[in-house]
């Protein structure tokens, strides 16, 4: 884990996934970050524009992650720079193989705060299997998985 958190960030280039949308949605108190597809670095601007210059991290109450928890959309910055315990995951991994070990590594590495974090898949797939025992990296990361229930729903409680 700490080896893949510490390798060498590429950011996404495509175009495609430049131009995408990312929303900070707020509702009764909470904040849900989702992520798209974008790039780290813009999204990360975005956050310090927000947060000012106080050099803290933005706080949400959950961060959808940007590109199916693809490897070069989620950068060792960024995570550090938004501070949530409930990382969501959305994909079946079947055509890319996301998320990448790398991106959840990076998140149990550079995540601010102590808080024990979740990462919620909506998938029990290969890809995202490999995190269902917690117990294989302690005592050095801890972490929650949570999967969907047996009929495919998944919710989330913020």
């Amino acid at each position: 884990v700490d080896r893949l958190a510490h390798g060498t960030f590429h950011e996404d280039g495509s175009l495609a996934n430049g131009s995408s949308i990312v929303l900070l949605a707020e509702h009764d108190g909470k904040r849900v970050l989702l992520g798209g597809d974008a790039y780290a670095a813009d999204v990360l601007a975005a956050v310090q524009l927000l947060v000012g210059d106080d050099d803290r991290p933005l706080d949400v109450d959950a961060w959808k992650l940007a590109h199916h928890g693809g490897e070069k959309n989620t950068s060792a910055e960024l995570i550090a720079a938004i501070a949530t315990s409930c990382y969501v995951i959305s994909t079946s991994g079947v055509r890319y193989g996301h998320p990448k070990p790398e991106t959840l590594a990076r998140v149990l590495v550079h995540r601010p705060g102590a808080e024990t974090p979740r990462l919620v898949f909506n998938y029990r797939s290969k890809t995202t299997a490999l995190w269902d025992d917690p117990s294989k990296f302690a005592p050095d990361f801890t972490y929650v998985p949570v999967y969907p229930e047996h009929d495919g729903t998944q919710t989330i409680t913020l």
